[in-house]
């Protein structure tokens, strides 16, 4: 994977889907909110006709909670991250995904950052501030099957 990780350059990051969904008749503004975190989905592909470039893709998706009803805010994205390769050297599957699921993740999660605090602000929610992504020492990039949610407290 070290050969992998220093033979590419990010060319690109789009978003290509993104949502939120609001039920204001359930959230009550005297409430502290809880923010879930879904494990982020990810995945990587490196074409036979593209050998130069990687393909890698990323969602997320939060949840709004009172209680321990379902969410009454959800926002989501999912981004597609395009890199350039130094030469055509060819990567094993398990490589890919495992850059996928960590460099991908990592140069996709400021962009959900922000889209999370402008869609809170749009809204009219207090502003969401997700912290900045840290892997624990001992992750490993499992493939594309999510991980138990992550529980946030907001800050007031």
């Amino acid at each position: 994977m070290k050969n992998l990780i220093a033979s590419v350059e990010l060319i690109r990051v789009h978003m290509i889907a993104s949502n939120h969904k609001v039920e204001l008749a359930r959230w009550i503004p005297s409430e502290e909110p809880d923010i879930t975190l879904d494990a982020p989905r990810f995945k990587g592909l490196q074409s036979a006709e593209q050998p130069f470039f990687l393909h890698c893709g990323a969602k997320f998706r939060l949840g709004i909670h009172q209680g321990d009803d379902s969410p009454f805010v959800t926002i989501s994205a999912e981004y597609k991250l395009l890199y350039r390769l130094a030469d055509e050297a060819k990567y094993t599957p398990e490589e890919i995904q495992e850059f996928a699921g960590n460099n991908g993740i990592f140069n996709a999660w400021p962009f959900f950052r922000e889209f999370a605090h402008a869609t809170s602000c749009r809204i009219g929610l207090e502003p969401i501030v997700l912290p900045v992504l840290r892997l624990p020492p001992n992750y490993q990039a499992a493939g594309p099957s999510p991980k138990p949610r992550k529980t946030l407290k907001k800050k007031r």
